[in-house]
């Protein structure tokens, strides 16, 4: 636990209180473990639980067993390092404690860009859980933008595939066609599509807290203007057959 912080509340309770981009390693680093901590545990701000996970759930995992209270704040991170090649469905239980303090939806779970993942605290058996969603494979999906303005992953159905109301995964195919009534794009979190085809002769715009990631390719066309406000980092081809594109923030590289 580097870099920590012992202290006492004001009832003489023992607290751990990591700061800013502390990481926790259960176990030896790369090596599955379970942590054991006497008192209360809290994780600040951009520190980290690193957790090696293997492609079970019921496999060996890392794991903090807490006998006080766990807290994690805001932005608080928990970074999955793969032991095997992915995640199976399953639930993977990361910590248990005597109780918990948070908001799960604001704590960032990295590592697995691509899996559709929540993150769960089970107050009635007091752990804190990953639980790791079965979805499709990866295919070509339509943005219609049906129930809202999001997208997310493997969450909203605003997508069509083969004529039939969809979700999308990782690794998709993703177009986006004027036919669509929602042409602003709110990205709620990292995405990874193969291939990004906008093929629209009225304006598309894409916005939000999410980014593109990975090796994803971005295709142009129609006379449209697309707009990417996002912060994103994919660094495969981007090319422009028609229309006007413009970047707010430049990716990693634009072959």
């Amino acid at each position: 636990l580097a870099p920590s912080l012992l202290n006492q509340d004001k009832f003489g309770n023992w607290i751990i209180s990591t700061e800013y981009n502390a990481r926790v390693y259960p176990g030896m680093k790369g090596n599955a473990g379970i942590l054991k901590v006497t008192g209360n545990l809290l994780f600040a701000e951009g520190a980290r639980l690193v957790v090696d996970l293997s492609q079970s759930a019921g496999g060996n995992n890392d794991k903090i067993v807490v006998d006080g209270m766990l807290t994690m704040a805001n932005a608080a991170v928990i970074e999955v390092q793969l032991t095997g090649l992915k995640l199976d469905t399953g639930t993977y239980v990361l910590a248990s404690m005597s109780g918990f303090t948070g908001d799960v939806s604001k704590i960032k779970v990295e590592g697995i860009t691509g899996t559709a993942t929540d993150l769960v605290y089970d107050a009635v058996a007091g752990t804190l859980n990953l639980v790791v969603k079965g979805v499709r494979q990866a295919s070509r999906v339509t943005w219609t933008g049906q129930l809202s303005d999001t997208w997310d992953l493997a969450s909203s159905v605003n997508w069509m595939k083969d004529g039939s109301p969809e979700i999308f995964v990782g690794n998709d195919t993703v177009v986006f066609a004027a036919s669509s009534t929602r042409r602003s794009v709110i990205l709620s979190e990292t995405l990874n599509p193969v291939h990004m085809l906008v093929d629209s002769d009225v304006p598309y715009v894409f916005d939000g807290t999410g980014k593109l990631t990975g090796s994803m390719t971005l295709e142009k066309r129609g006379t449209g203007v697309l707009t990417l406000n996002n912060r994103n980092d994919f660094t495969g081809r981007v090319s422009v057959a028609g229309g006007t594109m413009v970047m707010k923030h430049a990716p990693t590289a634009t072959n």
